[in-house]
């Protein structure tokens, strides 16, 4: 071989390694460069600094200013002035709908009880705040097609005459719902409650049946949409007038698609086509809130399946029933359209909820016991950061049952078992065992735990992406950031808080992760301290994490409280918040309410104040104000002032407030902190005292 030629030769074996090297790389670079791709940040950007900081084991938190952040880490730079279109931003709350579980549950005292407090208690719960509930149409007693323990909803008609197409009301009906409904208003008497209905009475149907039409078309007869919506009006008006149930919304649709073959064995259920039926609906609505003194309500719609079907409905809509609309309700049971409905209730300058959304979702790499809680996570992400509604609520919270015992006729299983549902993925956060009469909680019960116990309505909700859903409460300077981690390896998240105002921030963390037996349960790591610009973070595998960003308060910060203690049934699992399982941090045992104030000494600027007095605990905080209203907005577990209000510290049951204004009223409260390693948790202000101060 010439030298000329074995220099080509040379040449071209050398490139041919080149690209079988170049080849064999190629799925690794291609996974790199997805994974990069994947992670998506909050006007993501990569970090370039080295830094010798980065976390050391997954229970660790480390903060940083920018410059120190690691090269490895992502980016997440959260932008306060980029508020969610919807309601200004502002988020009116978490919810659930009592659809049917209420129905299943409330003939039980205890369960209903249980179900109130670990639903709607805004310490020792979820604090859901927002409740759905089903007026039903109630079918032809006749019928036995429904299979579910559950979905048999009762009508508000106590009889039915077939000659003349007349009625009676019957407002005693749905005892169970309305049980459940009233135990959550005694947890939390300011829930927002809308009033939906699945379908009419099966006497104002086409095919005679609660489940739907033959054909899965429109079901409610031509000349029956005033009565229908006279008959939900009715009910909603009855509620107010003898239960003091008042109702803030009413939505008269849901879905489309019903047919008897499809849901017959189901529930019920009833389609309004798009354009006419619909609109006719929405009007006659109208005019039956105003015949029955309920103009004050929103009318909500149209709560179809996704939010590309909400879209069509709204773009289908006559002008008149566009108007009326007041709110757009939609359930998210697909991806699509959430981003362009977002922009269209924008456009329209109406108000958006995420009505109606779950599944049996599963996420998470090996996640055991957390699949259905970052399944579920991963929803409510995407839903948030996409749709951006001003509210977002659940199905069903108890989604499943058992017993030995038949209901309505038909039959539960005789027993279920969390950690099978966990792994599995499961419509709803928990199950109630009606033999024992409990509500069973699951890991996905407190991965949703991790959003609605710190997102709380009034908060401004800040475009984040799937992955962290991030709020931030103005009146106490407070960021909160709600992030997963799918996979089952570590990994870091540099946050840039560029633009807040701080001085020397905390940032509590608090996790779910593992399982019900060892795992972690809304638990309280230690809080550290970070720079004004930023911290980083390492999060745990499978894991979801909330993180609170704000300044440490006089007496140390208020500490939510510890989740509620149960045994989780069918796996024989320890109780939750047990102090061996979480060594870190000892969450401080909340005080008592406050009882007992009294005032002693009065002068035109001085008042002296005393009050009964509680063994182990740190101090007292008095609140006062001329303003009842204005101290009525510091909340229980809140001892800040706000504006107009005055806020001091007592180490003893007594205390003398001075250089208050002569010949004046005030109104005063108390509660009760203790303090520990964890930081700071208060007990609930005592009774408003009223007191006026003298003229001389």
């Amino acid at each position: 071989m010439g030298k000329r030629r074995w220099k080509c030769w040379l040449a071209f074996m050398l490139a041919a390694a080149m690209l079988v090297a170049g080849a064999e790389s190629m799925p690794q670079k291609r996974a790199l460069a997805e994974e990069s791709v994947n992670e998506k940040t909050i006007h993501t950007r990569r970090n370039v600094r080295r830094s010798g900081l980065a976390a050391k084991q997954h229970s660790s938190i480390i903060c940083a200013a920018p410059e120190s952040r690691s090269m490895n880490a992502n980016v997440v730079k959260i932008d306060a002035s980029n508020l969610y279109g919807s309601n200004g931003g502002v988020f009116q709350g978490w919810g659930t709908s009592l659809c049917w579980f209420g129905n299943r549950i409330g003939a039980s005292e205890k369960t209903s009880n249980e179900a109130a407090k670990f639903l709607c208690n805004q310490e020792e719960g979820l604090g859901l705040n927002i409740i759905r509930f089903n007026i039903g149409g109630g079918d032809d007693p006749s019928h036995d097609h429904i299979t579910r323990t559950d979905s048999k909803m009762p009508g508000y008609w106590g009889s039915y005459d077939a000659a003349t197409g007349t009625f009676t009301y019957d407002y005693a009906k749905d005892e169970r719902q309305r049980n459940v409904l009233q135990k959550m208003l005694i947890e939390n008497k300011d829930l927002i409650l809308e009033a939906f209905s699945n379908s009419p009475p099966y006497f104002m149907t086409e095919s005679g049946c609660t489940s739907g039409s033959e054909s899965g078309g429109d079901n409610l007869k031509a000349d029956q949409y005033d009565a229908f919506a006279d008959y939900l009006a009715k009910v909603v008006k009855y509620y107010r007038d003898s239960y003091g149930v008042n109702f803030t919304s009413i939505e008269p649709m849901n879905e489309n698609g019903w047919s008897i073959e499809r849901n017959g064995q189901k529930q019920e259920g009833c389609s309004f086509a798009y354009g006419e039926s619909q609109s006719k609906m929405i009007l006659a609505m109208q005019k039956a809130m105003e015949n029955n003194g309920l103009q004050d309500l929103i009318l909500a719609g149209c709560d179809q399946s996704s939010a590309s079907e909400t879209n069509s409905c709204l773009d289908n809509l006559s002008q008149d029933a566009l108007n009326a609309l007041e709110r757009i309700d939609t359930h998210t049971y697909s991806v699509a359209g959430k981003a362009k409905l977002s922009e269209k209730a924008k456009g329209l300058s109406k108000n958006l909820w995420m009505s109606e959304s779950d599944g049996n979702d599963k996420a998470g790499t090996s996640a055991g016991e957390m699949t259905a809680g970052l399944g579920l996570a991963a929803r409510i992400g995407g839903d948030m950061n996409k749709l951006q509604p001003s509210a977002w609520i659940l199905w069903q919270a108890i989604g499943s049952y058992c017993g030995k015992e038949p209901f309505d006729g038909n039959s539960d299983p005789a027993s279920l078992n969390q950690s099978e549902l966990d792994r599995n993925g499961f419509w709803g956060l928990s199950y109630a065992d009606m033999d024992k009469e409990e509500v069973v909680l699951t890991k996905k019960y407190y991965a949703m735990g991790q959003y609605t116990r710190y997102i709380r309505q009034g908060d401004s909700m800040i475009v984040g992406d799937d992955q962290n859903t991030v709020s931030y409460d103005k009146n106490n300077n407070e960021l909160k950031i709600v992030v997963y981690n799918t996979s089952n390896q570590a990994k870091s998240m540099n946050y840039d808080l560029t633009g807040f105002q701080w001085k020397n921030p905390l940032v509590k963390v608090v996790r779910t992760s593992g399982d019900m037996k060892t795992g972690e349960n809304w638990k309280l790591n230690q809080p550290l301290s970070c720079s004004n610009d930023g911290f980083q973070a390492e999060l745990a595998p499978n894991s979801v994490t909330t993180f609170i960003v704000k300044e440490p308060a006089a007496d140390g910060g208020d500490y939510p409280a510890a989740g509620p203690t149960q045994t989780p049934g069918g796996d024989g699992g320890d109780k939750t918040g047990d102090k061996d399982k979480n060594p870190i941090v000892k969450i401080p045992a909340k005080p008592k309410k406050v009882t007992s104030v009294k005032a002693g000494k009065i002068t035109k600027n001085k008042v002296t104040l005393t009050w009964k007095k509680q063994a182990k605990v740190t101090g007292y905080k008095v609140a006062y104000s001329t303003s009842k209203k204005k101290l009525a907005k510091i909340k229980n577990g809140k001892v800040k002032a706000v504006a107009g209000t005055k806020v001091c510290t007592a180490t003893k049951n007594k205390v003398t407030l001075k250089k208050l204004k002569k010949k004046t009223t005030y109104y005063m409260k108390v509660c009760a902190y203790q303090t520990g390693e964890g930081g700071s948790i208060s007990g609930n202000y005592s009774a408003v005292k009223k007191v006026k101060t003298k003229k001389k």
